[in-house]
């Protein structure tokens, strides 16, 4: 059947509905999220199991929708064991004649996958405005949990026409909680590799009782280096028998004679870029114990 619109009417033969309207469009604005602001319709996290949709319009169908101020949705509970995957939908209903905001529950299992958009002409059409981690035992979902879907074409994507443009400036906040995420576990999985000189420093009493022992060399950092001390050939136990503050190791008991000999090893770590070796020499200390020697710094694959 041939249509074909608008024309004036004459006597009521011309007739027209809110479908003749929307057909109208239906060539000329694609469905999705209009992309100016670029906040329009963003899911984000705001407390507990509740996630905001920001405001802003979209298209189903060439029928719009208008969301002027935040709307909030909760999550059902997460499962005890398994993580879960849920969708925020926009969904347009024939039958209610109604487009609507709602969450979409996925299942919980060990790789949950998320559910799947219902698209039946005339009957139920979804968009996914973002896909929702749900992780087991959570009690409240973050940005990084969330994964915005309105720029993937194949789940909502942005309202094109025959003049486009994109405000980008405001899209990347699922991207950066994301990334901070993925850069505070970073440090469990990275490997690196650790480099460390020796240096050996020797201190004779002057005075009975005496109680702190001075470290002299200049590069010492007490938060980093570890320090050996030896007094009369006997190791001593760290924060037992001494504590390292500053350039300054204090004893818990006093050396009583004066002339009494004290070693100490200072070793100096460096973390060191992977690909890189050190090569280490083996020596020993004042009492014969073997310790880390000056180190040279080889680049893996060359010698």
């Amino acid at each position: 059947m041939l249509k074909y619109g608008f024309f004036n009417s004459v006597n009521g033969d011309r007739l027209y509905d809110a479908d003749d309207i929307s057909n109208f469009f239906y060539k000329l604005i694609s469905d999705g999220v209009f992309v100016t602001p670029s906040t329009s319709l963003q899911v984000t996290a705001s407390s507990g199991m509740t996630v905001s949709i920001a405001a802003g319009y979209g298209m189903i169908k060439a029928k719009y929708i208008n969301n002027d101020s935040p709307a909030y949705l909760t999550l059902d509970s997460a499962d005890s064991t398994n993580p879960r995957l849920d969708r925020v939908v926009l969904g347009l209903n024939y039958a209610n004649r109604a487009i609507s905001l709602y969450i979409k529950k996925g299942t919980a299992a060990a790789t949950p996958t998320a559910p799947t958009l219902t698209r039946t002409a005339g009957v139920l059409w979804e968009l996914s405005l973002a896909t929702i981690e749900v992780p087991a035992g959570a009690t409240a979902i973050t940005q990084a949990n969330i994964t915005d879907d309105r720029g993937n074409s194949e789940l909502c994507g942005y309202v094109t026409g025959m003049i486009q443009q994109i405000d980008t400036s405001a899209l990347f906040a699922q991207f950066t909680a994301a990334f901070y995420q993925w850069f505070n576990n970073l440090t469990e999985s990275l490997t690196v590799e650790v480099s460390a000189q020796c240096f050996t420093e020797t201190y004779t009493t002057t005075a009975a009782n005496t109680i702190t022992i001075p470290i002299t060399l200049d590069s010492f950092n007490a938060s980093l280096d570890s320090v050996a001390v030896y007094i009369s050939g006997l190791r001593l136990t760290p924060q037992v028998d001494y504590t390292v503050s500053g350039s300054t190791i204090t004893l818990t008991k006093a050396i009583s004679k004066v002339g009494t000999v004290c070693v100490i090893d200072i070793i100096k770590n460096a973390v060191q870029a992977p690909g890189i070796i050190a090569d280490a020499m083996i020596t020993t200390n004042s009492i014969g114990e073997p310790v880390l020697g000056d180190l040279s710094i080889i680049e893996e694959g060359n010698s």
